[in-house]
């Protein structure tokens, strides 16, 4: 084992330089990132109550001091995205060329038992991870998972859907998941180990356009655990320290691997701009719109509706918020809406991810209504709508994609008792009962599967 990390050492040694910069901005990073709440927090705390002029003259320097932290942090990550990957794409150039070159001094024989695919990987998606490592690893945090949530976007990526991210084979899924931390790199400042967290998988570059004009998942160079890169359907799995959020006291591994959910339905819930006393109806009483019943009535909402052919689910839905629960196969939906007071829809949120329940909340939609499509579609279904009715109520029609920094507050949320994420969990089941789960949609029907490697046999 000594020889080998020896061996795997010495590609450092032709770019000691690139990597002992990228080292110290990585630290003058973190350093950075640390004294800029300080600053504030003097300003607040200490500033506020000086003399009218001296508090002006402090504020102005300490303002000046700011934006050239601000700087100095960018300039840091900058050098730490671009340069280090220079040195991870050039180490895995001096990889490939010594693997090739054994290959060239191998028997015909070795290759007569080898399948060539194999052999390729070795040098190309293999190469590629070992060289991420090399550059990320020490900011990277090692997490021993304790739970991991199964997604509709997991389902899709099983399937062979595109869905909400592009997947290339081999990739380990599983994005909603919490741990404990049994490793940190030498640049991780924020967390240690034993640590309880849970992960937000969506790591942004921080540099391109998107994410330079405030839309940061709309990010270009995006990388998602679970999706691009491997995720928590693992015993262990490696993460940036950026991506990592402790657990409060009272939640769980299994509340916080809802986290990751929560998040997303909170970015949801804040472009429906619900107001207090505003009506709201939920289509889909799966895990999502269990959680948006639940944020529709934190956020002022007077009357939630909930659209659901599983009396089970009916039930959780009243138990957690709903005012009234409506079975849209066996139930006339329009006239229980209006039985239930519900005469003025201000927001329809879809949950299911169908064109029937699209075309459904369009419907059921008031005037001026606002119409979130939060369900996952397949990419290639469409719906039939008339311009005419959308036109007629002033519908605004929208969509919500991933969670752009809202994983603090859905941890807080949880935390303190505001919103249950529990009650919508069916089994918690060990990692050899995830194929079929992901295959049996009879399962997934009955509610939120968690996959607890611990449980597995």
């Amino acid at each position: 084992m000594k020889d080998k990390l020896k061996k795997l050492f010495a590609y450092y040694k032709p770019y000691r330089f690139l990597f002992y910069s990228d080292m110290f901005f990585a630290v003058m990073g973190a350093a950075v990132t640390l004294v800029i709440p300080l600053i504030v927090r003097y300003i607040t705390s200490e500033v506020v109550y000086y003399e009218a002029a001296d508090a002006r003259r402090v504020i102005f320097y300490l303002g000046v001091l700011l934006i050239f932290l601000v700087l100095v942090e960018f300039g840091c990550n900058y050098y730490i995205s671009y340069f280090g990957h220079v040195m991870g794409a050039k180490m895995e150039a001096d990889m490939r060329s010594d693997i090739f070159g054994h290959y060239q001094k191998l028997t015909f024989a070795f290759y007569d038992n080898q399948k060539v695919g194999h052999l390729l990987s070795r040098i190309t998606s293999d190469l590629f991870d070992i060289s991420e490592l090399l550059h990320h690893g020490p900011e990277d945090v090692l997490i021993q998972v304790k739970a991991c949530g199964v997604c509709g976007t997991d389902v899709h990526i099983y399937e062979g859907d595109k869905g909400a991210a592009e997947v290339t084979p081999p990739t380990i899924l599983g994005h909603e998941f919490s741990g404990v931390v049994v490793r940190t790199g030498q640049a991780v400042s924020n967390c240690r180990e034993g640590d309880r967290v849970c992960i937000d998988p969506n790591c942004y570059c921080g540099a391109c356009e998107a994410c330079r004009n405030g839309a940061a998942h709309f990010c270009e160079h995006m990388i998602g655990y679970g999706t691009t890169e491997n995720g928590g359907f693992a015993e262990y799995c490696a993460v940036n320290e950026r991506q990592v959020y402790k657990l409060g006291e009272h939640t769980s591994f299994e509340q916080g691997a809802m986290t990751e959910p929560v998040a997303c339905c909170l970015h949801g819930i804040d472009m429906c701009n619900i107001r207090p006393g505003h009506q709201v109806a939920v289509i889909g009483g799966g895990m999502i719109g269990l959680l948006m019943v639940q944020l529709a009535k934190l956020a002022g909402a007077a009357k939630v509706a909930l659209l659901e052919p599983v009396e089970s689910k009916r039930e959780v839905g009243f138990k957690l918020g709903a005012d009234v629960c409506i079975d849209p196969l066996h139930e006339d939906v329009n006239a229980r809406l209006k039985e239930s007071g519900l005469t003025w829809i201000n927001t329809v949120i879809e949950c299911v991810g169908r064109p029937s329940t699209i075309e459904q909340a369009i419907d059921i939609a008031g005037n001026k209504a606002v119409v979130m499509m939060f369900g996952l579609t397949k990419p290639d279904e469409t719906i039939a709508v008339k311009p005419f009715q959308i036109f007629k109520k002033e519908l605004e029609l929208k969509a919500s994609y991933i969670n752009p920094y809202t994983q603090k507050r859905a941890l807080d949320l949880i935390d303190s008792g505001r919103l249950d994420v529990s009650s919508m969990v069916c089994e918690i089941c060990g990692l050899e009962k995830l194929e079929e789960v992901l295959k049996n949609s009879e399962l997934r029907a009955k509610g939120k599967y968690i996959i607890s490697p611990e449980k597995s046999v």
